[in-house]
């Protein structure tokens, strides 16, 4: 699991910017009792406020078991988002004369920015000094972040804000968590430190628990089953591993191999050679020799023993992952240049063989354990044609066939080479007439 992705402060996760920019804040104000309402206490509006709307309430009902008493809010909500400005104290006015009017012994300034340090100085004085028996407080950006991240308001930030909605159901509970602590004041190196430390704890927890997940931690219908062959390699099961990797399918079977060569390369090499010898299934024993010779530099003579058996088409990928074509062309073009094939012999006369050209390989195991490779080839000279001194390009068909016992170990045999067509076709014997 990768660290917590930070919130880049251009685009807050949750962005007020979606209300709409009005004079009253009609939506702020709505946002806030919904909210207020999400919390258990009991929002409601009553008279009428200096832009003609009604005021926001609150009433907060305090039951312990010692006492039992409510306490009204008069709630001021400013949105100032769009312009980014803080709330002074003229944006509030007389804080206790509001309270007084109606009848509220808490106030609560609730703003999408934040307050000036004034302001806050004023709402702290008046809870101080208790006048009027009034307490008071504030949600700033940062605190209504805070509160709309929780479950219990889920639906309000859904409804109100749902471009922010959504980027909040994009993160992991992590990420969400160090913006509740962002949101409560944390600096940037200690969210940093928090979530490295949750990362790490829950990583051992998930490993743990699902021993593959560290491995492939994509959502899986096989979990059970890469735990269980996550655990044979670690106990050095090698037959187990291999029977078990069986039926995953392609891509969670390399990903548990990447794995395990990474951890493990000696492990892994016996676990790759028992596949490609063992299985029953041609495509894991292909992919077993590939990663064999990808991984672990395998050469010819390494690969040989393994790929007994294997069909034609897999040991053709093979061979072109061990330049094998190269190999055996070269033996190819050095055996006709040494033996100069007999059938030249026919021609009139000839400057030698110039060139060998390879046209096409077919690997195959012949007899069932010696790689065979059949090849088409063009054999390329100069021939005088009435054996004078004038000579011509020509190139002759011709066929081989090539026994593979290692890089050193290649034995060329049935080597053709048709020089008929230097004679083009005989001519045909006229029909005798019809005795009519």
């Amino acid at each position: 699991m990768s660290a917590p992705a930070n919130i880049s402060e251009n685009r807050k996760l949750i962005d007020f910017k979606e209300l709409k920019d009005t004079v009253k804040g009609e939506e702020l104000e709505a946002l806030t009792e919904h909210i207020l309402r999400g919390l258990r206490y009991d929002p409601f509006r009553s008279g009428r406020g200096a832009d003609g709307g009604k005021d926001l309430h609150c009433i907060q009902r305090v039951k312990s078991d010692l006492a039992e008493y409510s306490r009204t809010w008069l709630v001021q909500c400013k949105h100032f988002a769009h312009s980014g400005r803080g709330v002074n104290e003229d944006d509030i006015g007389s804080i206790v004369d509001k309270c007084r009017k109606h009848q509220a012994d808490g106030f609560l300034v609730v703003t999408t920015t934040v307050l000036t340090n004034e302001l806050v100085k004023t709402l702290e004085a008046i809870a101080a000094e208790k006048r009027d028996g009034i307490v008071t407080g504030y949600w700033d950006e940062h605190r209504l972040r805070e509160l709309l991240l929780r479950p219990q308001l889920e639906e309000v930030l859904r409804r109100f804000l749902p471009e922010s909605f959504a980027r909040v159901q994009a993160l992991q509970p992590v990420e969400i968590l160090l913006e509740k602590l962002k949101a409560q004041g944390l600096d940037g190196d200690a969210l940093t430190d928090i979530g490295q430390r949750i990362t790490r704890a829950l990583d051992e927890v998930r490993e743990k628990k699902s021993p593959s997940l560290r491995i492939y931690p994509a959502a899986s219908l096989n979990r059970d089953q890469l735990d269980k062959v996550t655990a044979f390699f670690s106990s050095g099961k090698v037959e187990e591993t291999a029977d078990a990797l069986t039926i995953l399918p392609y891509e969670e079977w390399s990903a548990l191999i990447s794995s395990f060569i990474a951890e493990s390369p000696d492990h892994a090499e016996e676990l790759l050679e028992h596949i490609a010898t063992k299985s029953a299934e041609e495509d894991q024993r292909f992919t077993a020799v590939r990663r064999l010779i990808s991984d672990f530099k395998y050469g010819l003579d390494n690969i040989l023993p393994l790929i007994e058996g294997l069909h034609r088409d897999s040991v053709k990928l093979l061979a072109d992952d061990l330049d094998l074509e190269e190999l055996v062309s070269r033996k190819i073009e050095s055996a006709v240049m040494n033996e100069n094939p007999s059938s030249f012999d026919q021609l009139p006369a000839h400057l030698g063989i110039s060139g060998v050209i390879v046209d096409d390989l077919e690997f195959d195991f012949e007899d069932g354990s010696t790689l065979t490779a059949h090849a088409q080839l063009s054999v390329e000279t100069e021939v005088s044609p009435d054996g004078g001194e004038d000579y011509v390009p020509y190139s002759f068909p011709g066929t081989a066939t090539v026994y593979i016992n290692g890089s050193e170990d290649m034995t060329v045999e049935s080597l053709s080479v048709d020089v008929e067509s230097f004679f083009g076709d005989p001519e045909e014997e006229p029909e005798p007439p019809d005795e009519d």
